[in-house]
């Protein structure tokens, strides 16, 4: 026997033994795929484990996308909302599932968020505008161009996690504002996933709104001042609660009618009902420019 020979067969039957099953472990961690998949990458790149998380990658696309083409047309009415709110700009997306199994799992939740801030960049990169605030509808057609904070194409993204959860899943809608001047964008969802507040991370839960305000005058003398954000947020658990279809108008007197159930401004606020909306924001010098609420599932309502 040769000694390349003898140092081929050394690393085939001794070396590479010992050291498959660490490099196996180290595989299955990094890229969370099965035994079986990891054993088969490491067997075909001769155990070199970068090489081996790549073919992974490169196959679980190929298989992803595959998937994605064998489930398409599968009714999916689960999911979750996504929320990214970062200064003056916002995005809120729904991403829907065929069952709340799937939306429970930790890499649906992930993928969620993946959709919601890569939709949230998109916002940062529109022009400048002349109005206060800019709203814009993302059709699902346009999620063809957004790519994930990792660089991955979004559709890429959303075919892997089909291949591996083995359910369709579809953005359903999205809708970014952005704001200028003195208006301000807060968000909410409900339920909370994480209580405190992470500027970097996404938000997901069954229901969640966007709503834009401005400070229009001084808070009224007698009323302690709430900051703006904090103003905010409790205005979107109120649209949560309430689901207002209208903004409504400052200063209209609360009728019977039954349509000013659907108007904010003569709500009587969720977190103090003996205010009403347009009480709460009389006394904080605010008006609200506008809102978006979004419920898994629901059929999309159009509002003024």
């Amino acid at each position: 026997m040769l000694f390349r020979d003898f140092c081929r067969f050394f690393h085939t039957t001794g070396c590479w033994r010992a050291t498959n099953k660490s490099a196996l472990a180290k595989l299955r961690k990094t890229t969370g795929y099965s035994f079986t998949n990891c054993k088969e990458a490491l067997d075909k790149c001769e155990g070199n484990i970068e090489k081996a998380e790549e073919w992974l990658r490169s196959q679980a696309q190929e298989q992803g996308w595959a998937k994605a083409a064998s489930v398409q047309g599968r009714k999916t009415v689960h999911g979750l909302i996504g929320i990214h709110t970062i200064n003056n700009m916002a995005a809120i997306v729904e991403v829907n599932c065929e069952t709340d199994f799937v939306a429970k799992n930790i890499e649906f939740q992930e993928l969620v968020k993946t959709v919601t801030t890569a939709c949230l960049h998109h916002t940062w990169m529109k022009e400048p505008y002349s109005d206060n605030l800019l709203k814009l509808n993302v059709l699902p057609a346009e999620l063809g161009t957004f790519h994930s904070p990792s660089g991955k194409s979004l559709l890429d993204a959303i075919a892997l996690t089909i291949g591996h959860l083995g359910e369709n899943i579809v953005v359903k809608r999205a809708i970014c504002m952005k704001s200028q001047n003195d208006a301000i964008i807060a968000g909410y969802t409900h339920p909370i996933t994480d209580p405190i507040y992470q500027a970097d991370v996404a938000m997901i839960g069954k229901y969640g709104t966007l709503v834009a305000l401005c400070q229009t005058s001084e808070p009224a003398l007698f009323k302690k001042q709430m900051p703006l954000e904090q103003l905010g947020r409790d205005l979107c658990q109120h649209i949560i609660g309430m689901n207002p279809l209208h903004i409504g108008q400052q200063g209209e007197s609360p009728s019977s009618d039954p349509e000013a159930e659907t108007r904010m401004l003569q709500q009587e606020f969720l977190l103090d009902p003996q205010l009403l909306v347009a009480d709460l924001l009389f006394q904080a010098g605010a008006e609200v420019l506008d809102f978006v609420r979004f419920e898994c599932g629901e059929t999309a309502l159009e509002k003024d």
